[in-house]
């Protein structure tokens, strides 16, 4: 995982000086803040004792009155303190993972290191294409369209300047009017404007997972076709299968209507549409089901 996580920052970093709609002086802050994301993999290197909490198995109630309790109490007692910057936003045992903007890290808990995210001895295709594309995803939160307010310290800081600025938030409404197309129930379109931080990630993180694959072929030499499917082909594939989901028509309903995430139907293929890397390696072309118009084809990250 670190060594993946190595790569897939290089790509990252290789990417941001090619980026034509940034100034040089912006490019220089943005390679500065993600050279200081900070890498939290697996669990905690000092587990939190939880002393004074009190569970047992007679009241599911009371252990969530308990907790939180517990959890305010940990909250008031850090006010005027230094941070603690070893301290984790979620269990080992979850499976997810984030970027916290205040810290300028990413972490990833043990939960999310197996299947079909994660696997030592699975093909490198398949792990770039999905836990890959999940680390790239959560490093592009710290340039989405909240995480970009921070700088390099975490501190609510603007490091843009105008014009590079300007160029992104155009770069935004194509993103959202790709999304706003996309209908769901027949006739449920999706909020692109609320799901725009979600969908940067995701274009952003599948594209630079991709060219952080391509750095691993460079140094552990090109990978074999496997079941008829190159390496590049599996790479995408991986992505897909990782947005599997069974959900009821209201589940689906109350996401488009109240979260951040498109529907993971839509997250498996719309950023790939996108991607140029995806066109290729399955020689589509223009009018093909899964291309955008290349005039609607777009890059940021």
């Amino acid at each position: 995982m670190v060594a993946m996580i190595d790569d897939i920052k290089s790509a990252f970093r290789i990417r941001i000086p090619k980026l034509d709609w940034m100034s040089r002086e912006t490019k220089i802050k943005a390679i500065e803040k993600l050279d200081n994301i900070n890498i939290k993999v697996g669990y905690p290197d000092k587990w939190e004792s939880l002393s004074g909490l009190r569970i047992s198995s007679q009241n599911y109630l009371q252990n969530i009155i308990n907790y939180s309790n517990y959890s305010a109490s940990k909250q008031v007692d850090a006010v005027g303190k230094p941070a603690n910057k070893n301290e984790w936003g979620m269990t080992p045992q979850e499976v997810n993972a984030y970027y916290n903007a205040l810290q300028n890290e990413i972490v990833f808990p043990a939960g999310i290191l197996q299947p079909p995210f994660f696997e030592e001895n699975f093909d490198a295709a398949v792990n770039y294409g999905s836990i890959g594309s999940v680390i790239a995803h959560e490093l592009t939160h710290a340039f989405d369209d909240q995480g970009s307010q921070y700088n390099a310290d975490g501190n609510l800081n603007n490091w843009w300047e105008e014009i590079g600025l300007q160029r992104f938030k155009e770069k935004q409404k194509l993103i959202i009017a790709q999304y706003n197309a996309y209908t769901i129930l027949d006739t449920l379109h999706l909020n692109g404007t609320l799901s725009v931080g979600e969908n940067i990630a995701d274009l952003g993180g599948l594209n630079i997972a991709y060219e952080a694959f391509q750095i691993y072929q460079q140094k552990h030499g090109k990978q074999s076709t496997i079941g008829g499917f190159t390496p590049e082909q599996r790479f995408f594939i991986a992505w897909t299968q990782i947005w599997r989901e069974n959900k009821t028509p209201e589940a689906l309903q109350l996401q488009v209507n109240s979260k951040t995430t498109s529907p993971d139907m839509i997250r498996g293929f719309a950023p790939l549409s996108n991607s140029q890397g995806f066109i290729e390696a399955f020689n589509l072309k223009e009018g093909d089901k899964m291309v955008l118009p290349k005039n609607k084809r777009f890059t940021i990250w």
